[in-house]
């Protein structure tokens, strides 16, 4: 099969055969005259010791940078692909192989479509054919192969398995490749049902096989398409071993490419709920050897891939109750329908009703705060995938933050953003008859242990670490937003959150180019936006008065800052104000947004936020401009509605 065509490979050839300019630095002169120019000489020889010594010396020198792209320049990878792949002794080829990785390893992902674009699947091909027949050929009764023998074909078939991955977590353009070669998965599937097949080149397939099927329904495809392969998957999840914790992901991927859930799978059991047990068991595990200090190599990347599909399984649920949930109307799609196609909105003349508007200041005022759907398509907790997360995962991952030593800065992460996915799914969820009491009652409780044990620890301790920052915030705003705002906190906990604002104001007034920054993150994920939102869900009924008040006090500060705050801090403050005092039932709605006068200043932010967001460019910035737009036409009616609200209550 060929990839390339024919203007492509006269490109090629033209760029093989180009002048190559001399060096100038003396110090690459020499590396290149003593190490490099020999290295690749001896590579070629003739002489199996020749060459083998090269490959030493070549494999050592890659890891440096400079050495490595002297080889680069040397023509190494066309040496390699014309030449020692092609040699007929197989310990040749196994060292090629080798150097291959080796660089793959180094360089960037390019260096894997550049690969790809030169043909390296038609080269694997016949090399994986090879070592198919050979294991196959070492597994029968009559052969007995040396160990030298075996050792050879399993440490080729491990380096090939290791380049395929760096291949699969390229670019989805190699993927796709791969999805051309049906060789690959016979090869990665065999060796999965090989019983003499090695663990640890067990574990590398299912590595590789992890990558290969995230977002590629042609792979997911071609596995379903062979009922013994998904089998294998479904066997080794069973295995009460480390792999089953990649076969889960696998599976996992393989569920939200065909979108099996819960409430569609066509087979009984056959969706994430089925994984959520078994990675929590070996979650367990790991834990309590961290806990006794039997610590083996490879627990730290088990741990993370646990934890990884926890998250995305925490993910893909959300999607999955969208999904079936017909009835929802967002908040967005309300302003949408209100706000019309002119998102340059005059408040003022358009927004502002008469005095004997009162029905329509009320339509507008349950436009603007219900954006709750007030049904949700059944969901059964008991077995869900749901009712796995909360009750088995949830308490699982805290425990990793009960182990004062052994577990990294990095794992702690994973674990953060476990938990968080967990808490969004359960914030989202209304308290609908569906929805059972005891999960309910059992939210609350671990919604508090989260903010005990991993929160409130991580606000004091680590609130001027801006790389952290963001995942605690993240999973605070969660957490608090799962229970509406029902955390027990200490005394003055939530000035700790508005020091952490300040904090990411502070950062952000330190990057220079910030229009850089806007580009490449979503502000709406920003710090200052988390520390608002938590700060919002905290205040919320029933909040004490002096908590509301400390709060509210705060969140109107914002607005009035416009143009120096960031829009998007604006934004968030001004929605959370619409759902703290929407209703003047609420028991701070007197003694706080009017004892403290929080109507002013909220008056007097709505020409600044006018004007600051109209000075965004509604192509190059959509989401902030929309939204900006959103919030000032809610604005107006929120200041009308309390307005006639007050008017009412004196008469």
């Amino acid at each position: 099969m060929t990839i390339h065509t024919g203007v492509k490979e006269k490109t090629r050839k033209r760029t093989e055969f180009r002048k190559i300019k001399p060096l100038s630095d003396p110090e690459l002169v020499k590396i290149c005259e003593e190490k490099i120019v020999p290295a690749i000489k001896d590579l070629q020889s003739p002489d199996l010791a020749a060459r083998s010594s090269a490959v030493g010396s070549i494999l050592k020198l890659v890891t440096d940078v400079k050495s490595r792209k002297l080889f680069l320049r040397e023509q190494i990878v066309k040496i390699l692909l014309d030449q020692t792949l092609k040699h007929s002794n197989l310990e040749t080829k196994a060292d090629g192989w080798c150097i291959l990785k080796s660089i793959a390893q180094e360089e960037d992902t390019d260096f894997c479509v550049h690969l790809s674009r030169m043909g390296i699947l038609e080269t694997i091909d016949p090399t994986l054919k090879l070592l198919i027949e050979t294991i196959e050929s070492h597994n029968r009764a009559d052969s007995k192969p040396t160990q030298a023998q075996r050792d050879l074909v399993w440490n080729l078939t491990t380096t090939i398995v290791d380049l395929l991955s760096l291949l699969s977590g390229s670019h989805d353009e190699v993927v796709d490749e791969i999805s051309k070669f049906p060789i690959v998965l016979n090869f990665l599937f065999g060796l999965l049902m090989t019983k003499s097949t090695p663990l640890q080149v067990q574990l590398g397939v299912l590595s590789c096989l992890v990558t290969l099927t995230e977002d590629n329904k042609a792979i997911v495809e071609q596995i379903m398409e062979s009922d013994n392969w998904f089998k294998t998957l479904i066997f080794i999840k069973d295995s009460n071993q480390t792999k089953a914790i990649y076969a889960c992901r696998i599976l996992h991927n393989i569920f939200a490419t065909l979108q099996w859930f819960d409430y569609n799978t066509p087979a009984k059991d056959m969706s994430d709920a089925m994984l959520i047990p078994v990675l929590t068991k070996h979650l367990a595990d790991i834990t309590n050897d961290e806990i006794n200090g039997q610590i083996p190599s490879s627990s730290g990347n088990d741990l993370q891939i646990a934890l990884e599909t926890i998250a995305l399984v925490a993910t893909t649920l959300q999607e999955a109750i969208e999904h079936c949930n017909h009835n929802e109307k967002g908040f967005v799609e309300s302003a949408d329908g209100c706000a019309a196609e002119d998102t340059d909105i005059e408040v003022e003349k358009d927004v502002i009703p008469g005095e004997n508007d009162d029905e329509r200041i009320d339509a507008d005022m349950e436009m603007v705060t219900g954006y709750e759907t007030d049904h949700e398509d059944e969901i059964k907790n008991e077995g869900s995938t749901l009712d796995h997360l909360v009750h088995n995962a949830t308490p699982e991952i805290l425990r990793i933050f009960q182990t004062k030593k052994n577990i990294s800065d990095s794992l702690k992460g994973h674990a953060l953003a476990a938990l968080n996915n967990i808490s969004w799914v359960i914030s989202n969820i209304d308290d609908s008859s569906t929805y059972s009491a005891s999960l309910q009652k059992f939210r609350a409780s671990l919604a508090q242990e989260i903010w005990d044990q991993v929160i409130r620890p991580s606000l004091k301790s680590d609130t001027d670490d801006i790389e952290l920052a963001p995942l605690i915030t993240g999973l605070a705003w969660a957490v608090a937003r799962s229970v509406k705002g029902a955390i027990k906190l200490v005394p003055k906990e939530e000035e700790e959150i508005i020091r952490l604002y300040q904090v990411s104001r502070d950062a952000e007034n330190n990057f220079t180019n910030k229009e850089t920054r806007k580009e490449e993150e979503d502000v709406f994920q920003g710090l200052g936006v988390k520390c608002i939102g938590i700060l919002g869900n905290l205040a919320r009924e029933p909040a004490e008065i002096s908590l509301n008040r400390s709060i509210g006090k705060f969140l109107v500060t914002i607005p009035l800052l416009a143009p120096e705050a960031p829009l998007a801090d604006v934004v968030e403050s001004l929605n959370q104000i619409f759902d703290i005092y929407s209703d003047n039932r609420f028991s701070f709605d007197e003694p706080v947004f009017w004892g403290e006068k929080l109507y002013e200043p909220l008056e007097e932010s709505l020409p600044k936020v006018k004007k600051m967001a109209k000075s965004i460019d509604k192509r190059k910035y959509a989401e902030l401009r929309t939204r900006a737009d959103e919030s000032i036409f809610n604005l107006g009616r929120f200041l009308a509605y309390k307005k006639k609200e007050k008017k009412n209550k004196k008469s």
